[in-house]
C-alpha cells in the first residue's frame, strides 16, 4: 500500500465526493456519521454583510476492502444584506473500488439534484455572490441538475521513494431551471485529466505534486449558446513533513484560466477580460497532538488573484485559523474549527470574515 498517497490525492482532484481518506488503506475500515454545523459571516468595507450557517451531514460506509460509499447533505441558510435563501442542498453519493493489484481506484460521483432551483430574481442575486470564490462558502450554491462523474486513477512505483499517478474523468452535467419562468440552463460536461507524484525525501518526509486540466464543454440556456468556458489548468504540490507526532504541512495552488467566449447576439465572442481570474494560494498547517484525546492544528493560509476588470478581482486575501479533534472515546470524536479572514481589493475596499463550527463524528 506505499501508493496511497498518490493514488488519494489524484482521486480528490477528480471528482468532488469521491473518497479521499487519508489512512492506513484507501478505503477505511471504519465507518461514521458526521455532523458538522458551520457559521460564516463576510463583511465588505463595513457596510455590506451577510452570513452563512450550513450544516454538514455525511455517512461514509465501508464495504470490505474494496469497496466504500459516501453519502453527503447540506442544508444552509443566508441571511444580511442579500435576499435570505433557506432550503436544502444537492445531495452527494461517492462510490469508490480498489483493485490492489495493480493499484487501480475506480470512482463515481453522483450530485442528486435535491436542492433549490427556480429562483426569483432577488434569490439569484444572491447565489451568484455565493457562488464568488473569495468567499469561499461552504455552500457556494443550492442547487443543479443531475451530475455523474465516473473516474479512474492509476498508480505506479517508479523506484523505492517516487510514485507516478494518472487519472481521468468524464463530469456529465444535467439541465436545471435556475430562475422561475426562464427556460433551463445545461452546463457543459466537463473532461478532467491528472497526473501526479509522491517522492520520501526522507523517513518521515514527502512531497507530491500534480497538474488537473479542466475542459468544458459549452453551456446552453434552452437550445441557445450562452458560453464556453476556456480550458482551467491547477498546479499544486505538498510537502508533509512528521516530527514526532506532530505533523507539518505546506501546500500550494496555482489556477489559471483564459478567456472564455459568451453570446452577443448570435455570435460568441471572446470575453474583454476573464470571469474567473488567475489565482495563487498558500497554506501551512502544523498539527500537533497536546495528548491522546486532543490533536490542534494551526492553520495561516493566503490567496492572491489577478488583476482584471471584474468585479472582486485583484484581491489579496489572508487567513489564520485552527481545528481540532477532541476525542471523547474510540467511537465519538468532537471536530472543532474557527477562522478569521481579511483582504482587500485593488480600490482599497476591505473584507472580513469570521467562521467557525463544532461538530460530532460518530464512528462505527
Amino acid at each position: 500500500m506505499k501508493y496511497v498517497f498518490t493514488i488519494l490525492c489524484l482521486i480528490g482532484c477528480l471528482a468532488e465526493g469521491a473518497l479521499a481518506q487519508e489512512d492506513a488503506y484507501i478505503i477505511n475500515q471504519q465507518g461514521s456519521i458526521t455532523i458538522m454545523p458551520y457559521y460564516q459571516r463576510w463583511s465588505v468595507r463595513d457596510n455590506f454583510d451577510f452570513s452563512e450557517f450550513s450544516t454538514s451531514v455525511s455517512l461514509y460506509v465501508p464495504a470490505g476492502r474494496e469497496w466504500s460509499l459516501l453519502l453527503r447533505g447540506l442544508p444552509a441558510s443566508v441571511n444580511g444584506d442579500v435576499t435570505r435563501l433557506s432550503a436544502f442542498t444537492d445531495t452527494q453519493l461517492g462510490l469508490s473500488y480498489h483493485v490492489e493489484n495493480p493499484d487501480i481506484v475506480f470512482t463515481l460521483g453522483v450530485n442528486l439534484p435535491t436542492g433549490k432551483k427556480e429562483l426569483t430574481q432577488d434569490e439569484f442575486g444572491t447565489s451568484i455572490i455565493l457562488s464568488n470564490s473569495v468567499f469561499n462558502l461552504q455552500v457556494p450554491n443550492f442547487g443543479q441538475g443531475l451530475n455523474i462523474s465516473p473516474g479512474l486513477v492509476y498508480a505506479t512505483p517508479l523506484s523505492d521513494d517516487l510514485v507516478l499517478g494518472l487519472g481521468i474523468s468524464y463530469q456529465y452535467k444535467g439541465s436545471y431551471k435556475t430562475l422561475a419562468n426562464y427556460d433551463d440552463y445545461n452546463p457543459g460536461d466537463e473532461v478532467v485529466v491528472t497526473g501526479g507524484f509522491d517522492v520520501r525525501l526522507e523517513e518521515a518526509t514527502n512531497l507530491s505534486a500534480d497538474i488537473v486540466v479542466t475542459t468544458y464543454g459549452t453551456d446552453k440556456l434552452g437550445s441557445d449558446d450562452v458560453l464556453s468556458p476556456s480550458t482551467k489548468i491547477a498546479v499544486n504540490a505538498q510537502l508533509l513533513k512528521g516530527l514526532g507526532s506532530d505533523m507539518l504541512t505546506l501546500f500550494g495552488q496555482f489556477l489559471l484560466k483564459g478567456t472564455s467566449k459568451f453570446t452577443v447576439g448570435n455570435l460568441m465572442i471572446d470575453e474583454v477580460d476573464k470571469i474567473e481570474p488567475n489565482r495563487f494560494d498558500l497554506q501551512g498547517r502544523y498539527a500537533a497532538r497536546l495528548s491522546e484525546r486532543f490533536i490542534m492544528a494551526l492553520i495561516v493560509e493566503g490567496r492572491l488573484y489577478e488583476s482584471t476588470e471584474v468585479n472582486f478581482a485583484g484581491k489579496n486575501m489572508f487567513g489564520v485559523g485552527f481545528d481540532s479533534d477532541i476525542l471523547l472515546s474510540k467511537s465519538l470524536t468532537l471536530p472543532v474549527k474557527m477562522k478569521y479572514q481579511t483582504g482587500a481589493l485593488k480600490d482599497g475596499t476591505t473584507l472580513s470574515s469570521v467562521s467557525g463550527g463544532v461538530g460530532l463524528m460518530v464512528k462505527f
